[in-house]
């Protein structure tokens, strides 16, 4: 009768660690290793694009359908939009492009980059929005 006392309480036992286990394993794959992505995207920033900021979010409330977010707000050396375009055409051919749901179009103005009473260059400025996929259709594709 003993032994048996025991035995179900180990059951218990097992079945409370398997589930902190899942848990675990649940958190780890619903959280984005932002150091990994940011790594990821700064490798492919070409020199004449220069980062004046950055922002992530995780996502939109939780919700399986919206992914993660960066924003980058961009200049770019010259008047050339065509830049803008090689620019993302890198992103999107790099590793990490494979994990992105969608790269909003980016709007941009021409300013002028410099310092002041010095020469300045034309730059047109723009703001970068990528959206990751799902952390769960992202682990998904890496099977």
């Amino acid at each position: 009768m003993e032994q048996a006392k025991r035995a179900d309480e180990l059951k218990e036992e097992i079945s409370d660690y398997a589930l902190r286990r899942d848990t675990i394993l649940k958190i780890r794959l619903a959280r984005t290793l932002w150091a990994k992505k940011l790594d990821q995207i700064i490798d492919v920033v070409p020199d004449y694009v220069w980062l004046t900021g950055i922002t992530v979010t995780e996502g939109a409330s939780g919700r399986a359908t919206k992914g993660p977010v960066i924003t980058m707000s961009c200049f770019s050396l010259g008047s050339d939009e065509k830049r803008i375009a090689a620019f993302l055409r890198t992103i999107k051919n790099h590793p990490i492009g494979k994990e992105i749901a969608s790269i909003q179009d980016p709007s941009f103005t021409l300013t002028q980059a410099g310092e002041a009473g010095k020469t300045q260059q034309d730059a047109l400025r723009f703001s970068l929005v990528i959206e990751l996929k799902p952390m769960a259709a992202r682990a998904a594709g890496r099977s």
